[in-house]
């Protein structure tokens, strides 16, 4: 995901608004990137977030959200527009991290599937394009799947 706010704006401002505005339980996504690389776990791994719409209103938990962790960079990344270098190698990271400890916990060694948000909701542009470039480049140099 990308925020599609500006690159100043805060994890917090990001819960207050997914709390205040949408009326969610909590933050939408699992873990977010600032801007500087810095990586905010922001829901465990197992809590089931509001953060893809399958086909449904955006306030019900869809099937993806049971079974997906939702990562988000702070910033828009429409367009040209690209995350900076240190979201891209944070998001490297955190990426191969939690494949490493998926397979741990379930035993199975298949790595885990990469998607865009507007991969699996075409009523959104997320991550944007810059976004979508930085998802194929991870698939292809960490060898996930993923994708349409």
């Amino acid at each position: 995901h990308h925020t599609a706010t500006p690159l100043t704006t805060t994890v917090t401002q990001i819960a207050q608004y997914h709390v205040t505005e949408l009326g969610w339980p909590g933050i939408g996504y699992h873990i977010v990137i600032t801007p500087s690389g810095v990586v905010s776990l922001t829901n465990w791994l197992h809590v089931v977030s509001y953060h893809v719409r399958w086909g449904r209103p955006i306030a019900s938990v869809s099937t993806q959200n049971w079974a997906s962790v939702g990562i988000a960079l702070i910033g828009d990344f429409a367009g040209e527009n690209m995350p900076t270098s240190q979201q891209i190698e944070s998001l490297r990271t955190v990426v191969h991290e939690v494949d490493q400890l998926i397979q741990f916990m379930t035993g199975d060694p298949s790595p885990l599937q990469l998607w865009g948000h507007r991969e699996l909701d075409p009523s959104t542009e997320c991550p944007g394009d810059g976004g979508m470039d930085v998802v194929r480049q991870l698939r292809q140099d960490l060898a996930l799947p993923g994708g349409v």
